[in-house]
Formats: C-alpha cells, sequence, structure tokens
C-alpha cells in the first residue's frame, strides 16, 4: 500500500515508518518539523529519509494536505500538539493544531476522488477518557466526573463514590468507558474523533481510531518536556534527581 503519515517525523511516526517500511509498504511522510521536538535547525534524519518520502509541511495547509495524499491508499494521522500541562496555556496553539489540522486533513480527502477508498486512521489518546474507571466496594464501577478544584487545593485526592461518598480504587480502563476530557489537549483529541467519525458516516471514509496510552521506547526525546512520564522519570533517574510525585505518591 502507499500510505502517508501525518507526523510522521516524530517518536511514534519513525518507528511506524520504519515497521511499514520493513513490510514493503511505500511510504510518505508530512511534517511540519516543530522546534520544540526537532530543535532549532530541524531537519529528517537520514534513516527516516532512506525509508521514506520525507516530505516538510503543514497539516492546516489544505495546499500541502493535497499534494501529500496524491497516490495514497491510507493515511496514518499522527500529526498533532501534544502535553497536558501545555495545552492549559496554549490552547489556541492546540486547538489550531489539532482540530483545524484534522478538519483541514479530512477536507482534502473530501475534495479528493479517493474518499471513499482511502482508508484513514487516527492517533487519539487515553485523555478522552478523563479519571478513568474505578470500583466501589458496595456500588461496583463507576466513571467519575473529575475532582473539584477546592478538593484538589484541600489535598482531598481519593476519588469518591456518587453513590456513597466512600473511597474507590482504580481499574483497567475499557474503551466502552464514555468521554470525560479534562484538559484543553484532552478536548482537542475528542474533537478529532468526532470529526473523524462524522466523516467516516458522511463519506463512507474507512476509519479506525486508536487511543494511545503512554509510549516510550527507544529513540524517544529526553529533551521535550512533554514526551509522557516513562521518559521523564528514566531521565531524571540517569541524572541523579529526584521524581516528583503528585497526590502523595498514589
Amino acid at each position: 500500500m502507499n500510505i502517508l503519515i501525518t507526523g510522521g517525523a516524530g517518536f511514534i511516526g519513525s518507528h511506524t515508518c520504519e515497521t511499514l517500511a520493513t513490510a514493503g509498504h511505500r511510504v510518505r511522510i508530512l511534517d511540519c518539523l516543530d522546534p520544540q521536538i526537532h530543535g532549532e535547525k530541524p531537519t529528517f534524519p537520514d534513516q527516516l529519509t532512506r525509508q521514506a518520502e520525507c516530505v516538510r509541511g503543514d497539516v492546516c495547509s489544505l495546499r500541502d494536505c493535497h499534494a501529500a495524499l496524491e497516490g495514497m491508499d491510507a493515511v496514518l494521522h499522527l500529526a498533532a500538539r501534544t502535553g497536558v500541562g501545555q495545552s492549559m496555556v496554549d490552547v489556541a496553539d492546540y486547538v489550531d493544531t489539532n482540530v483545524r489540522g484534522t478538519a483541514t486533513l479530512l477536507e482534502a480527502l473530501a475534495k479528493s476522488d479517493r474518499i471513499g477508498s482511502t482508508r484513514l486512521v487516527l492517533a487519539s489518546s487515553r485523555a478522552v477518557y478523563g479519571e478513568g474507571l474505578y470500583a466501589c466496594a458496595r456500588h461496583g464501577r463507576r466513571h467519575p466526573d473529575p475532582r473539584g478544584r477546592a478538593q484538589l487545593a484541600a489535598g482531598r485526592f481519593a476519588v469518591r463514590c456518587p453513590d456513597c461518598g466512600e473511597a474507590m480504587r482504580p481499574v483497567p480502563t475499557p474503551e466502552s468507558c464514555e468521554a470525560k476530557p479534562l484538559s484543553a489537549y484532552a478536548w482537542t483529541k475528542r474533537h478529532q474523533e468526532d470529526l473523524c467519525r462524522w466523516a467516516a458516516d458522511a463519506y463512507g471514509l474507512p476509519t479506525v481510531i486508536l487511543r494511545y496510552f503512554n509510549v516510550y521506547g527507544s529513540g524517544q526525546s529526553l529533551n521535550n518536556p512533554y514526551t509522557g512520564i516513562v521518559s521523564i522519570f528514566c531521565s531524571r533517574l540517569k541524572a541523579g534527581r529526584a521524581i516528583s510525585l503528585y497526590e502523595r505518591g498514589l
């Protein structure tokens, strides 16, 4: 297949590109090479250029999306701003890249002659679940609403059952769990999902949505503060520095 990876020069994208290229697929990458991720003078790594056709462009540009989609059988949409904390202050930037970028990609697909045959995979996030699933000893599983600011400020971190008020314990969150986003980042990922579901229904666009949890592995940047908790813990341990734990370490 001919596969386009938006944001393909990032950590997940580069590993995915290697896997696809090794399997014999033709890969094209569309990436803006954001300096926060790729440094002040960003370029595509040599290994990536050997595996794929690398195009520097912006997913928010309809022209760039049109050109990148030419001849493609499938799209893996990874291009996004990531990081919960940063999204709470850079709100417009996150909405612009994540929501408008997805809308632009879908518009380019809708205006192409391959809208019904091009497969789409969206990289969403576990963040859309919010608090995730919990279990009460008396009332079973519950998906609680977000804890309030006053509760957290008072140091009362326990997630409590809405029926009896007792503290609940976290349990694995299934994909059937309702979306209850907490952060601006999470809301943009939810909006990405909504747009892709709409396109799937409206155009018959074959679509799969993956909700990534914390990812980590070789080649991950330890300089970018928004690469996830595993890389943060590893980099601090290697440097002999203390790990910051929140909510009393629980």
